[in-house]
């Protein structure tokens, strides 16, 4: 990671260092204990280059170790003393996974994981990277000089230049950019919604290829990225449909949004539609969950109800903990602390009910990867084992109200636990 480009170093060389470039932009710091996190470690706030310290902090306490309390949250009120409030707040957002050690991890996908795909779309997204250039300095310059000489309209080549730089607001640019929550595809489902998959490879883009003139051109070459797709276009299409052709994939993608955001607006199905609650013996021991979250103090709510079936309550509690991290991860630290509180108080539910299907089908599983998420979940299932033949099982937000508002009873309290 330190080794120097040298002097008149080969092409291969300098790629390797572009790499090495990429992958340190990518890089975030997974906090377990801190001891191993100095404050002056690079990526270490998100959105925050580096830390601004509004008292002297001795040398051997500047490390992340010193802003977390014991029962691993963060002492909100060391960190108010030290920071500004605009850094405490994004320093409240990163998760603490006590069960892991300090390391780095991949910070553009939720796993923690790098894979060539999402290196690759990073890489096309960044403006202030560097990529070595062979010989020639600028090979695509007789496309851009067909582009701009085209007979469309200027919104249409402007739209193309985004394409080709692979900077248009699909789902994991807005992802990388923190305003969506995930890279997916809301129209095919797909785990990633590049630029290529917007435009070639999902399936209402397929479904219009498929339909258009450019049928055959699409199905020779629907398996390349979309620079290579544009370039293959300018050399394979007649001169007099080009002007067509480009202006075809902008319509396509307006047709795409379109789609993407009626997707969106019915993810969410009619209550009339909605998963009825299982049925229940009006004795089964039942524990109900919730989570909320309050970003403007950094603090999140979780509201726990034991009954027996659906009606009889026999006890609650709320707690309000530091920190005010994602919705699954809020709602994985409900279930934990839920399932410690009927340790405590002997209690013991034979079905575990969540309004985050997300998360219950993940303590389920055997999903695991390198994200603290991954940490909490694997707390979770080590205290299941407290109560044999215990369900976790999904419950539509609905039928779970009581917890939810015992949750958000829970950001009101005055005193952070």
């Amino acid at each position: 990671m330190n080794a120097p480009t040298g002097h008149n170093s080969s092409f291969t060389w300098r790629s390797i260092l572009w790499g090495r470039q990429l992958l340190q932009k990518g890089l975030v710091w997974k906090i377990g204990t801190g001891v191993n996190v100095p404050l002056s470690a690079p990526k270490l706030i998100p959105n925050i280059q580096r830390p601004i310290l509004l008292h002297p902090l001795d040398q051997s306490q500047a490390f992340i170790s010193s802003f977390i309390n014991h029962d691993s949250t963060w002492n909100v009120h060391k960190l108010q003393y030290f920071f500004p409030s605009h850094q405490v707040e994004h320093i409240l957002k990163i998760p603490i996974d006590p069960t892991s050690t300090d390391s780095l991890i991949w910070g553009f996908h939720s796993s923690g994981i790098i894979t060539v795909k999402y290196a690759y779309h990073l890489a096309c997204s960044l403006t202030s990277v560097d990529v070595p250039s062979s010989s020639n300095p600028n090979p695509y310059l007789h496309w851009w000089k067909i582009l701009w000489s085209l007979p469309v309209p200027p919104k249409i080549k402007h739209f193309i230049w985004r394409a080709f730089h692979h900077i248009l607001p699909c789902a994991f640019n807005l992802f990388l950019k923190r305003s969506l929550p995930h890279p997916n595809c809301s129209i095919c489902g797909h785990n990633t919604e590049s630029v290529t998959h917007a435009l070639i490879g999902c399936s209402r883009a397929k479904s219009i290829w498929k339909s258009s003139r450019f049928k055959q051109f699409y199905l020779a070459y629907h398996r390349s990225d979309i620079k290579d797709f544009l370039i293959q276009a300018l050399h394979n299409i007649s001169k007099q449909d080009f002007p067509i052709f480009i202006t075809f994939i902008c319509a396509a993608q307006c047709k795409h949004q379109d789609d993407n955001l009626h997707s969106e607006a019915t993810r969410i199905p009619p209550a009339s539609q909605q998963q009825l609650p299982p049925s229940l013996s009006p004795e089964t021991p039942s524990l109900f969950v919730d989570a909320a979250i309050d970003h403007q103090n950094g603090i999140t709510g979780t509201g726990f109800i034991f009954k027996h079936g659906f009606q009889t309550v026999l006890a609650s509690h709320y707690h309000q903990l530091p920190g005010a991290v994602s919705p699954i991860f809020a709602e994985g630290q409900a279930l934990l602390q839920s399932l410690k509180w009927c340790i405590d108080s002997q209690f013991s539910p034979q079905i575990v009910f969540s309004d985050c299907l997300n998360l219950v089908s993940k303590v389920n599983g055997a999903w695991q990867d390198n994200s603290a998420l991954s940490g909490l979940v694997s707390r979770i299932r080590l205290l299941f084992s407290n109560f044999p033949g215990a369900s976790l099982q999904f419950l539509p937000r609905q039928f779970n109200m009581d917890a939810h508002v015992l949750a958000r009873e829970a950001l009101g309290s005055r005193e952070v636990s």
